[in-house]
Parts: C-alpha cells; sequence; structure tokens
C-alpha cells in the first residue's frame, strides 16, 4: 500500500504505523511481539511492515530476552512490543542487562489512556516509573491523532529518542511509551474507524547523536609513565568498547600478554600473545612472584575470581578502555581511562608501549603452554564430571556459535573453550552476571545470528527459563542447548561455610527434574550422556541435525567440589 493510499484504520493503528516507520528508519529489522488488547494496534502495524522480522512470544520476560540476543549479535537495535499493565515489569531482567552492556533495545510499552492511569483504570502501572533507571531515555507519546501537525510532532519526537540506539557512547535501551484508545483493544470495532492515509515520512536512515571529540591518548600515557620495555598485561573481558581486532593489534604492537576471557572476541579468532589459562596461571607462585609494571583492561571486569583477586593485589598503574566514562572501579584504585577510542588512539597507544618486556611475555607464553600439556592428564585424573564435559563441549565441532550460561559454564567456558583460526562468536550475558533468560537469549542469538549455535548451560539456568523453549514457529532455528545437570547449583560446592551453618543443604538444594519429557513436550530432539564418548557422540549427532536438540549431560554431584579441585591442583603442578 503506498503511504498516501486511503485505508480503513483507526487513529491507534494509523499512529503505530507512524512509530514502525521511524523504527524501520532507525535500522530495527526484528521486533518481538507480546500481545495483549492494548498492543494489538502496535503489533498488527509491525506484522504488515515487511521491514520487520516478527515474533511472537507468550512470555514479556523471554520476549526480552530473545530480543537481547538479537541484538547482540546483529549489533542493530531491536524492538520488544508489551501490553501494559504488570506485562512491563516483566522487561526488566532483560532491561536490566541490556542496561548494563549497552545493548538497544527498544520498548514499545503499550499503555492505557492518560486519564485511566491515575484513576486506577484496569490493567494499569507505571511504565515509566518502572523502566526509568535502566533507559538511556524514555518518551511518553500523548494520545493518538490524524492531525498532520500531530503525526509531524510525532516523527520528530521518535527521531530524537532512537538516536540512543544508534551507533556511539551514549548507546543503550530506550522506552517508547504508546497510550492507545480501546474499551478492550486498540483494535476494538468503532465509529472511529475511516479511510486514513499515512503522510509520507523522511526515508533517509536515521543518524546518531553528534560524535563526542576523539579520545586524547596523550594525557593518560603521561600520568601512567608509559615506555618500553614494561611488564605490561593486557586483560580482556566482555563487552570491549571497541572491535576484537584493534585489541588485538594492541597486543601485537606491544607484546603485553593478553589475558582474555573466552567472551572477549579474542579467542575465536586467536589473537596474538593469547592467555587463555589466566583464571589458573595467576595462582602460581613463579608467576606471582614477578608483579606487572602496567595492566591495560579493556572492557568490563573478567569473569574469574582468581583473577580479581590477582588484579586487586597490583598496586601498578592501570588504564582502563570504557564503553563511556566510569565513577569507580572495585579492582583499581585509581585507573586512568580512555572512553571509546578511535583506531588512531590505540596504534598511538601501542607505539608508545612497545616494545614490552620479551622476557616477560615469554614467561606468560611458556606457562600456558604448560598449563595445557597438563590439561588431559588432569581431566584423566578428574573423570567423568563438569571439566571433562566442558572440555568436550567447547571443542564440539559442528557449531558456529556458542552461549555460555553463568555462573558456572561460564568459568568452565573460560578454561576450555579454546583458541581456532575460525571466527565463532563466544556469548554470555555477564552484564549482571545473572542466570535469568539463557535460553531465549541462546535463541535470539541463533536468530540474528543465522548460523548453527551450541548453548552451554546447568540445570539452574535451564530451570529458570523453562518457558522460553516455546516454538518459534516464525522461523527454524538450528542448534543445541547441552544441559550439565549435576543436580543442583552446582557452584555452591566450590563455596566455604562453617559446617554447622546449615547453608549446604538450603543452597545446595538437589534436583529431580526429568527433562526428558520436558524436551518431548516442546518438540526438542533429546539425548542424555552419563560418560564423555556418549557426550561427544550426541553432541555430534546434533550439530548434524535440523531444528533445536538438547543434550543432556548426567553429571556427578561431586565433579565440582571434588574432581575439579583436583585437576586444578593438577594444572598448576601442586599436588596430585
Amino acid at each position: 500500500m503506498s503511504s498516501m493510499t486511503a485505508e480503513r484504520m483507526n487513529a491507534n493503528l494509523l499512529w503505530c504505523r507512524v512509530v514502525a516507520a521511524e523504527l524501520r528508519r532507525a535500522g530495527v529489522r526484528h521486533a518481538v511481539l507480546t500481545l495483549g488488547g492494548r498492543s494489538a494496534a502496535m503489533a498488527l502495524a509491525l506484522q504488515q511492515d515487511r521491514a520487520f522480522a516478527c515474533f511472537t512470544r507468550i512470555d514479556e520476560r523471554g520476549a526480552a530476552f530473545l530480543a537481547l540476543g538479537i541484538a547482540r549479535t546483529t549489533d542493530r537495535p531491536v524492538a520488544v512490543v508489551t501490553t501494559s499493565g504488570s506485562a512491563v515489569a516483566n522487561l526488566l531482567p532483560a532491561l536490566t542487562e541490556a542496561a548494563a552492556w549497552g545493548t538497544p533495545l527498544v520498548l514499545v510499552t503499550c499503555d492505557r489512556p492518560h486519564d485511566e492511569r491515575v484513576g486506577g483504570g484496569p490493567q494499569s502501572s507505571d511504565h515509566l516509573g518502572l523502566c526509568a533507571a535502566m533507559v538511556e531515555a524514555a518518551l511518553d507519546l500523548p494520545m493518538p491523532s490524524d492531525a498532520p501537525a500531530a503525526i509531524e510532532r510525532l516523527r520528530a519526537d521518535l527521531s530524537e529518542i532512537l538516536c540512543l540506539t544508534q551507533p556511539g557512547s551514549a548507546r543503550g535501551p530506550v522506552q517508547i511509551n504508546v497510550p492507545l484508545t480501546g474499551r478492550v483493544a486498540s483494535l476494538d470495532e468503532g465509529p472511529d474507524w475511516q479511510p486514513r492515509s499515512l503522510p509520507p515520512g523522511p526515508t533517509e536512515p536515521l543518524r546518531g547523536p553528534s560524535a563526542p571529540p576523539p579520545a586524547e591518548v596523550e594525557p593518560p600515557l603521561a600520568a601512567l609513565g608509559a615506555r618500553a620495555g614494561l611488564r605490561g598485561l593486557i586483560v580482556a573481558g566482555p563487552e570491549a568498547p571497541v572491535p576484537p581486532d584493534w585489541v588485538a593489534e594492541l597486543s601485537a604492537t606491544t607484546g603485553y600478554p593478553l589475558l582474555a576471557d573466552a567472551t572477549s572476541g579474542l579467542r575465536r579468532p586467536a589473537a596474538p600473545n593469547l592467555v587463555t589459562l589466566a583464571d589458573i596461571l595467576v595462582l602460581s607462585p613463579a608467576l606471582a612472584a614477578q608483579p606487572p609494571e602496567l595492566i591495560v583492561q579493556v572492557g568490563t571486569a573478567p569473569v574469574s575470581h582468581t583473577l580479581h583477586t590477582y588484579l586487586r593485589r597490583q598496586s601498578v598503574p592501570v588504564l582502563r578502555i570504557v564503553r563511556r566514562p566510569i565513577e569507580a572501579d572495585f579492582l583499581h584504585r585509581e585507573p586512568q581511562t580512555l572512553v571509546a577510542p578511535q583506531r588512531a588512539a590505540l596504534r598511538r597507544l601501542g607505539a608508545a608501549l612497545a616494545p614490552g618486556d620479551a622476557a616477560w611475555r615469554r614467561r606468560w607464553l611458556d606457562a600456558q603452554t604448560e598449563a595445557e600439556a597438563r590439561r588431559d592428564a588432569a581431566l584423566a585424573v578428574a573423570g567423568w564430571g563438569d571439566a571433562q564435559a566442558a572440555a568436550i563441549a567447547c571443542a564440539a565441532p559442528g557449531f558456529e556459535l556458542t552461549l555460555l550460561a553463568n555462573s558456572m559454564p561460564v568459568r568452565l567456558g573460560n578454561l576450555f573453550c579454546g583458541p581456532s583460526a575460525d571466527s565463532h562468536p563466544i556469548l554470555c550475558n555477564r552484564g549482571v552476571n545473572g542466570i535469568d533468560g539463557t535460553l531465549s537469549t541462546f535463541l535470539g542469538a541463533l536468530a540474528g545470528h543465522g548460523g548453527r549455535g551450541l548453548a552451554i548451560v546447568g540445570d539452574q539456568a535451564m530451570l529458570h527459563d523453562l518457558a522460553s523453549l516455546e516454538p518459534l514457529p516464525e522461523r527454524r532455528l538450528d542448534g543445541c542447548i547441552c544441559l550439565f545437570n549435576n543436580k543442583g547449583p552446582g557452584i555452591f560446592d566450590l563455596s566455604i561455610w562453617p559446617e554447622d551453618a546449615g547453608l549446604r543443604d538450603c543452597l545446595r538444594r538437589r534436583t529431580t527434574i526429568d527433562f526428558a519429557p520436558i524436551a518431548a513436550g516442546f518438540g526438542l530432539a533429546y539425548e542424555r550422556a552419563g560418560d564423555a564418548e556418549a557426550l561427544a557422540s550426541a553432541l555430534a549427532r546434533a550439530a548434524a541435525r535440523e531444528g533445536l536438540s538438547l543434550v543432556e549431560a548426567d553429571l556427578p554431584e561431586d565433579s565440582l567440589f571434588g574432581r575439579f579441585a583436583d585437576a586444578v591442583r593438577c594444572w598448576l603442578g601442586v599436588g596430585g
């Protein structure tokens, strides 16, 4: 339909089509819809626009995480549409993650008319207040109107807020609150339905806000006492504010060992001077005896608590490369910062620090090689358990993307997601480190990436998001959920508490869920593996299968507490 062709619609639908047009101009190409009476007009406007790939979900919480996964893999803003009332509150877990990462979710929260919100109208809540702490900006629209001046103003207001979803340091989630009329639904039949046409609007792509001046690298360099020959470390965690190949170039130029998390984007493909077993190596007395003289940290804090402890012990200059200015840093007392630098700034940084101490670099890389050589023997000592299952899953061929759940899978992934020459994204919701929404995020990542993926999840993360296994009829997704079932939150096996505290039974509560009928109920192919050979075979079949599979690794309850600790001691060369 031409934008000036009259079509019978009510003012709600016309208004929502303006919103859809501006979302399209902002680069939104995916919309996740949760249906309700209030959101019906918005859902219809998006469904009828061929620019959008739409997915419909029942659960708003899972819908928001699905949108998060799509946004993370496409680097585009993604819309998630809700009806009014408690529906909006269910967005908050994913919104918390999006705010921490600067992920450009667009919350389109359809609302009751203004006069009903304050008068105790049914299915109403404070949409804007619920989301205020976690969005870059919020826009509460006026009531729908077909007046040309109102539509022109609507476009201007939408354009202003959607600028914040474009690339840049201010990027993050935004909220568009859309009050709509209707007794039961926003598409109620009534006298308001009449021939209307959508006036033409701007068609050029939306531009982001003006970029800030390029980051100046010279002031932090002077404060750090930067010079050649330093014993430097580059520590790369999640959420790097610059592309991985820029960090790889910095490591190559300086010669600094690169302690890169699995989720840093620097392992697959492998960057120069890569150290993947830093979680273990920082416990080595030999490496601890000679501290670094400079630390460059890229992105947010690394996953490993042992690496946190190591970094906190260092009283050396620190340069943080961050997405936006920070007020404090829990790992470093007074770091210098470089905010969203351009590549030229990083090259100047590398030139000022090059070359680093070659003997220091060789010490770290030799230690890495030695630890890798001991790994097979350590796994043989550990036998069947979480560590061996992680080694198999992280190396499973046939997958193009990996998602690691919090909290033990990402730690195990840090130890076993080795380097490769292929580009292979490794994701994890590390913004606030929660297990919520893991399955939804994985499905969104598959939809956004388009390839075959593998999710490694614990039984607690699996149970937390079971509803998100609801089939996606709009598109076939190919991938495998590898479930590490050690009968409860195994991470607490690594905690230390007084024997008489009574916490073990409380925190390490055992689960007895049968996942086979759950998989059948959601239409997933299912296999159970009780040893290493069975797990490798099941993952190989899942990698060749169309659609989604669930492979359950049935693991001993004590494999983290006893066998995993033994493996760590073997890697360090301490004890048996």
